[in-house]
């Protein structure tokens, strides 16, 4: 198990999405390599709703510990487990796997979006949970903003990691002010 107190003080998780990545594997790794150099994430997740590609997700895993960024596997607990990815996310409605993702050695992360979620991710022990969204960003309803950041710590002390709209430091700082253990971005990592 991953400890948290290995950690930097700020997590910057960089998620990856097909949409601003090409699918060829040498075209991924110059994209990531320009990210480990400009934005240096702590976490890096391979993301691909629609079409998961072995290739690109081993092409991650390898790349990005070369440099000491922790590769995480989203949504797919048992690639994560076949190929020894560093952890995995997952999704609100996978909650019931945290335990299996810990007994396994694997850094659990888990999206969440309500208070009773968080709950329930903390009661499993999950080692860190997105809340989304905190700014406006297409496709995911309102943003609930910042303040509930200092309120959902105080309820839950789970290690949060906010999600949703963050694309400027401007947006890093004020999530990192309200108590945030980090954030969670796409659009971030690569401007």
């Amino acid at each position: 198990m991953k400890s948290n107190k290995n950690f930097p003080k700020f997590i910057r998780y960089c998620i990856t999405d097909p949409a601003y990545y090409q699918q060829k594997s040498w075209c991924y790794k110059i994209m990531l390599s320009q990210i480990v150099r400009k934005k240096m994430p702590t976490f890096c997740s391979y993301r691909s709703k629609n079409s998961f590609s072995k290739q690109l997700a081993l092409a991650h895993k390898v790349y990005l510990q070369k440099y000491g960024v922790l590769t995480i596997c989203h949504e797919n607990l048992q690639f994560a487990l076949r190929y020894r990815f560093d952890g995995v996310h997952l999704t609100s409605a996978q909650l019931e796997l945290i335990p299996k993702a810990r007994r396994a050695g694997l850094l659990s992360i888990v999206s969440t979006h309500t208070l009773q979620e968080l709950l329930l991710a903390k009661k499993l022990r999950a080692d860190f949970a997105t809340f989304s969204p905190i700014f406006s960003t297409p496709g995911k309803g309102a943003p609930t903003g910042t303040k509930i950041l200092r309120q959902i710590w105080c309820k839950t002390h789970i290690p949060v990691i906010a999600l949703g709209g963050i694309v400027s430091f401007r947006q890093i700082k004020k999530v990192k002010r309200r108590g945030a253990k980090g954030f969670a971005s796409i659009r971030y990592f690569i401007a």
